[in-house]
């Protein structure tokens, strides 16, 4: 399980429009893909491309490692290649009820005793309304 400030980073990560469009190009792949494959799949540069992934490493969401991707290399390093990284990230957004501040707002205006102050009687609305619904 990921922290919220964790998931909050790749979600964030995901906002732009090359990392999502890479971030699915590589999940889709089903195998370690290149950063040559990335940019072309997005249709970008090769550094651009290596900008964008290391910032989805960094988030979390890709693994990054090096590896020679379809045979022998036989000069230089293997190329750095990317797969999903696994860990899972869960988002809620809890639902809004504005139904439920509109009556606390309306008891309180029609409760409101003389002279009280409209914060007090909101303030007192709202703790009958959450111990009601306690």
């Amino acid at each position: 399980m990921t922290s919220d400030l964790a998931t909050i980073r790749a979600v964030a990560a995901l906002d732009e429009d090359l990392r999502r469009g890479m971030y699915a190009f590589i999940r889709d792949a089903g195998r370690p893909v290149t950063r040559e494959e990335a940019a072309s799949a997005v249709g970008i540069s090769r550094k651009l491309a290596a900008f964008h992934l290391d910032k989805l490493v960094t988030a979390g969401l890709l693994r990054a490692r090096y590896e020679t991707v379809g045979g022998v290399r036989k000069v230089g390093r293997a190329p750095k290649v990317y797969e999903p990284a696994a860990t899972d990230f869960a988002i809620t957004i809890p639902p809004r009820h504005p139904d439920v501040l509109a009556a606390i707002l309306v008891d309180a205006v029609a409760s409101a005793a003389p002279g009280e102050p409209a914060r007090a009687a909101a303030l007192r609305e709202a703790g009958a309304h959450g111990a009601a619904a306690g």
